[in-house]
């Protein structure tokens, strides 16, 4: 088993914190959800780590530990990020990313741009979600109820602090939260740095807005496992099929098990799938008697 690291990073222009290990094989990186961390991932980089496979979890810009989010569209931030990461780690095997939520649509807007990457997993993709949620942020004019929930109360901080992890306790899902009990206050805290629940309201509409058409899915060359948990309430299977269906030569899972956060709820299951993702693409190279 090799030692996870946890440290201060820089990609680009950027600093994060990284979550990591070493191994033999394709890099592993992975990408958190709206307002989580690299620490999602610490049950699955714990299990890659005892299999030897190497892997980096990183905190997105604007979210845990990393540089705030600079003025203007925040999609093309993260687009320059995760380039980034992925030509630091990408020799001398290769990257496979894994994205869960806000992660999923980073790691596909990669692929679709040409980001040289093995592969693709995600976890509950957000984008191409019909939800009563999406399509209330997607409004051109917010409703009373967005612009309320978008302005900063003057509220005490304990309060604000209750009122954030309660929302984060309910975005993970009760399997979640069973699994990690510290999960919904970590996430909680997290959001209380950024601004709190008004901060997470309005930057979620943003990135509403911005995601509306933000795949160019024909561009998408390497193979692609689009999973979604049939317990997500926070995105529909729909997104997962709609996804599929726009990449020919993806493949589509939906766990009945699993909630919106399934690296949390099952971090052995999830690191399974990605061992037997990592086993595909090995066996669809040539010379591994398996036609791509």
């Amino acid at each position: 088993m090799t030692t996870v690291t946890r440290r201060r990073a820089r990609y680009g222009d950027r600093g994060t914190r990284s979550v990591t290990c070493d191994g033999v094989g394709p890099t592993v990186v992975l990408l958190h959800g709206f307002a989580d961390s690299a620490d999602t991932w610490n049950g699955v980089v714990d299990r890659l780590a005892a299999a030897g496979v190497p892997a980096v979890a990183v905190d997105l810009p604007g979210f845990g530990e990393a540089d705030d989010l600079e003025a203007g569209d925040v999609l093309p931030q993260l687009d320059e990020f995760v380039a980034w990461v992925v030509e630091s780690h990408r020799h001398p095997h290769g990257v496979v990313l894994v994205g869960n939520s806000l992660g999923a649509l980073a790691s596909l807007r990669a692929a679709c741009q040409g980001v040289p990457v093995l592969g693709v997993v995600t976890l509950a993709e957000p984008a191409c979600g019909d939800s009563w949620l999406i399509r209330r942020f997607r409004r051109r004019r917010p409703s009373l109820l967005v612009q309320a929930l978008g302005t900063r109360l003057p509220l005490p901080s304990a309060v604000s602090s209750a009122l954030t992890t309660a929302a984060a306790g309910l975005a993970l899902g009760p399997a979640a939260r069973r699994q990690d009990p510290a999960a919904a206050r970590r996430l909680g805290d997290y959001l209380a740095r950024r601004g709190g629940t008004a901060w997470a309201v309005r930057t979620s509409r943003a990135l509403a807005l911005e995601t509306e058409d933000c795949y160019r899915f024909a561009e998408v060359t390497c193979p692609v496992l689009v999973v979604h948990g049939a317990r997500d309430w926070v995105i529909p299977v729909n997104a997962a099929k709609k996804v599929h269906a726009s990449i020919p030569h993806s493949r589509m899972l939906v766990e009945p098990r699993w909630g919106h956060c399934p690296q949390i709820q099952d971090p052995a299951g999830v690191t399974g799938l990605i061992r037997g993702f990592l086993h595909d693409i090995a066996a669809a190279e040539p010379g591994h008697g398996r036609a791509g």
